[in-house]
């Protein structure tokens, strides 16, 4: 059995009034430049010219990436590079590195859907938590993305379960709610939530708006009784375009936190008797559609967005203590 965690891979314009979106072929490029440097570093022994770095002396790199149609697919590797090795009891040296020696090796699955530019990358044993692991991918992409599209930004968030938000949503008090949301600038972004939100999809394109961090939080000592109508629908898009933490009263009185990040969304694939390779990364590749319907929120929480009128822009009550940065 494997296990698949899924990452949003965005490129957004500088400026989208002189450049538009990199659409499916950009993704596929990306995938096709990638491949090259690859294979390129690997004729080199010199994998670490693709890689990203990791905490304790690792590395996260591409080792094998095959570009299709629809989606690429290949292999990362967790390792770290050893250039000696000394006996404990004599401090001599025992054993001289070369190229690509390594004392810890760890291998990760992964597919990437070129139209709705999404990573399943397996989790399996070794594989670094969120952020690090979208800090490696960011150093191994953005290189190419760079070459490609220098017009272009490159943004990663890791997809979250939509059904996490229900205990969020049913709590009555809260004493801080921060979320940051990267918009993606394309196709059918939420457009009634973004309203709901006080702004409009339209208005963050024209003025390339890539982000905004929302935080709401009460006076001191005080607690607030209720999510704002600015939070919640931003708190929803967050499940497959950014991060939050809110932290609630539960239904004992006690203070809790909620970090998005703990609920990422997760698949299982079974590798069937005798399946050649592809046809199962194709089925890691087929995954990915339905790891997005995760990030769709349950009926309570969409009960309460429908109770949530859309919000004026010159409304600042409705903001309940809320601010944008």
């Amino acid at each position: 059995m494997a296990v698949f965690k899924y990452y949003n891979v965005q490129l957004l314009a500088v400026d989208t009034q002189k450049f538009g979106e990199v659409g499916s072929e950009g993704y596929k490029q990306v995938f096709s430049d990638l491949r090259s440097r690859v294979i390129g570093a690997k004729r080199a022994r010199a994998i670490e010219k693709v890689a990203g770095r990791l905490r304790n002396d690792f590395h996260f790199a591409p080792f094998e990436v095959n570009v299709l149609d629809e989606f690429a697919y290949g292999e990362f590797l967790k390792y770290d590079q050893v250039e000696k090795v000394q006996n404990l009891y004599t401090g001599k040296d025992e054993f001289e590195g070369n190229e690509g020696s390594t004392s810890k090796r760890y291998d990760y699955l992964f597919a990437f859907d070129y139209a709705t530019h999404t990573l399943a990358i397996q989790l399996s044993k070794g594989l670094p938590s969120a952020q690090p692991l979208i800090d490696a991918l960011i150093d191994i992409l953005r290189p190419v993305v760079d070459d490609l599209h220098p017009n272009h930004q490159l943004h990663i968030q890791e997809l979250t379960s939509a059904e996490s938000l229900s205990k969020v949503f049913a709590a009555q008090k809260f004493k801080r709610v921060a979320i940051e949301v990267t918009f993606s600038n394309s196709e059918e972004l939420e457009e009634e939530l973004l309203r709901n939100a006080g702004v409009t999809e339209e208005d963050l394109k024209q003025k390339s708006v890539h982000s905004v961090t929302h935080i709401e939080k009460p006076a001191r000592k005080g607690a607030m009784n209720g999510l704002s109508n600015m939070a919640k629908p931003l708190l929803v898009i967050a499940a497959q375009y950014g991060n939050a933490d809110v932290s609630y009263a539960t239904d004992d009185g006690e203070w809790d936190h909620y970090h998005m990040r703990d609920y990422p969304v997760k698949e299982e694939l079974v590798p069937a008797k005798e399946e050649i390779h592809r046809n199962f990364m194709a089925r890691v590749f087929h995954s990915i559609r339905l790891a997005w319907s995760k990030t769709a929120v349950a009926d309570d929480v969409n009960r309460e967005l429908q109770q949530t009128g859309v919000r004026p822009a010159n409304n600042d009550d409705q903001n309940n203590g809320g601010e944008l940065i």
